[in-house]
């Protein structure tokens, strides 16, 4: 008898858990899912209210706005010359006041040395030599790991992506509105 009653007990228990964790299981799914909706509700939320402020939202000139972007990443106060759009590698590249070059793309140090290195053929020594007689540097410079970087995203500033965007488009890069800009600072002479 306490055998069976022992037994009983067991079968009951484990039944118990196997419907609570069946239960718990459509819990969570449904609270995921409520999370899902509210969190999609709430970013068309946000996108209404940010397409009626975002033409409201100027800047004051590219070149003035890259600056600003530029000594925020890169900790140190940077003002720009000469500033020409590279659209192929989804870049600017300007010329720093103190020396040496900063360069904006949206795409991550890795992705844009591997774009630099497709746009430049391959790359070969004989190539490079040609580059170099004709005065021009690469991109991020004969050694891209000495380029310093930083980033600024929409992290740093709520309207980060329309000012980006808006910039792009004056400078002519089809960059859209990245919500993420890196900065290379590429020293003089690199």
């Amino acid at each position: 008898m306490d055998v069976t009653i022992g037994v009983s007990l067991v079968l009951l228990m484990a039944a118990f858990v196997v419907v609570a964790v069946y239960y718990f299981r459509r819990q969570a799914a449904a609270l995921e899912y409520m999370a899902q909706v509210e969190e999609t509700r709430f970013m068309r939320q946000q996108q209404v209210w940010r397409r009626e402020d975002a033409a409201q939202i100027d800047i004051a000139g590219p070149a003035d706005w890259l600056a600003e972007v530029a000594s925020s990443a890169l900790s140190e106060p940077v003002s720009l010359a000469g500033i020409r759009a590279i659209p192929e590698l989804l870049a600017v590249e300007a010329i720093a006041a103190g020396g040496g070059r900063v360069v904006f793309s949206p795409l991550n140090p890795r992705l844009l040395r591997r774009r630099v290195g497709r746009a430049r053929g391959g790359s070969t020594d004989a190539a490079d030599r040609m580059r170099r007689m004709a005065g021009e540097a690469p991109l991020l410079g004969r050694n891209p790991r000495r380029a310093r970087s930083g980033e600024r995203s929409l992290m740093h500033d709520e309207w980060f992506d329309i000012k980006a965007g808006k910039a792009g488009r004056a400078l002519g890069v089809a960059w859209g509105e990245p919500t993420r800009l890196w900065v290379y600072r590429v020293p003089a002479g690199a």
